[in-house]
């Protein structure tokens, strides 16, 4: 694999193979400072990035990963500090070990269909990111994997994930109600802290089942929050939750009915027994 740059920081690789040897700049300051852009030659078969590739490349603005790339080493971009935008387009099933960590300016990437598995700190303090689509082959989210991204408004996790590290999600949500979906069925093994930072004015769907360590999570909640992994959030869980009535809470209000307490966790009844009805709307999708 060899490369080239232009006048104006792009980087040009072509060739067969692995793009390794890093850090791949490091030895000529000058030129490692002038990449702004990476992008592969048509007809290349570059076939792997290798660990720490691309660290500290301080200008780096774009890149676009082809095709036929099928993995990329861990760190390859950490601490791009002006990296924006990232498209991957190869056949990944893992974004390693702090690939994208310490990118603070990184505001756009597609993660593609295929990936299984996202690694510890992969994308950690990547703070301007406002939405994040998973792909629908995820099952395996690494520790601290998007911890202190600090900018989501909103989180779609897949139905197939079935096992989400300590702070993953950790401090990354800047809207004051971010919405959280769980799309499975399936238990979910949390690590502690997971959804670190999150407070009571929203409340959190989640499977049955679902572990913190060797806890079952939904034996172990206190006044509707589980605070090992979801911090100040309430939580409520799926069967329960799609088990409240507009006739039940019409009961409850009227002081002719009970709502059990996962009930009235989702309906957000408050210390005094009051619900908003709004609340109770959103939570049946606005039927």
């Amino acid at each position: 694999v060899t490369y080239t740059i232009d006048d104006e920081g792009t980087m040009i690789i072509s060739g067969n193979g692995a793009v390794a040897g890093a850090p791949l700049l490091f030895s000529d300051s000058t030129t490692h400072n002038s990449v702004k852009r990476v992008v592969f030659a048509e007809g290349s078969n570059v076939t792997s990035i290798g660990n720490a590739i691309f660290v500290n490349c301080p200008n780096l603005i774009s890149v676009d990963i082809p095709e036929t790339v099928t993995s990329i080493g861990s760190s390859a971009f950490s601490n791009c500090s002006s990296l924006q935008t990232v498209n991957i387009n190869g056949a990944i099933e893992k974004i390693d070990a702090s690939t994208f960590s310490g990118c603070a300016k990184l505001s756009s990437i597609v993660i593609p269909e295929g990936v299984k598995e996202i690694g510890e700190n992969a994308f950690y303090g990547c703070n301007s990111i406002t939405s994040l689509e998973l792909p629908e082959s995820l099952t395996t989210i690494g520790n601290k994997a998007f911890q202190k991204m600090e900018s989501l408004k909103s989180l779609t996790i897949p139905a197939n994930v079935t096992s989400i590290g300590s702070e993953a999600f950790s401090t990354v949500f800047a809207a004051e109600t971010p919405e959280i979906v769980f799309e499975g069925d399936d238990a979910i093994t949390f690590g502690e802290n997971a959804f670190y930072g999150l407070k009571n004015t929203i409340s959190v769907s989640i499977p049955e089942g679902s572990l913190c360590g060797d806890e079952i999570i939904l034996e172990h909640i206190t006044d509707g929050k589980y605070t090992k992994v979801f911090g100040d959030a309430d939580v409520l869980p799926k069967s329960q939750g799609y088990g409240i009535t507009p006739e039940a809470v019409l009961k409850f209000i009227c002081g002719i009915g009970e709502l059990d307490p996962a009930q009235q966790s989702a309906a957000k009844v408050n210390d005094d027994n009051v619900v908003n009805i709004l609340d109770v709307i959103a939570l049946l999708g606005g039927k």
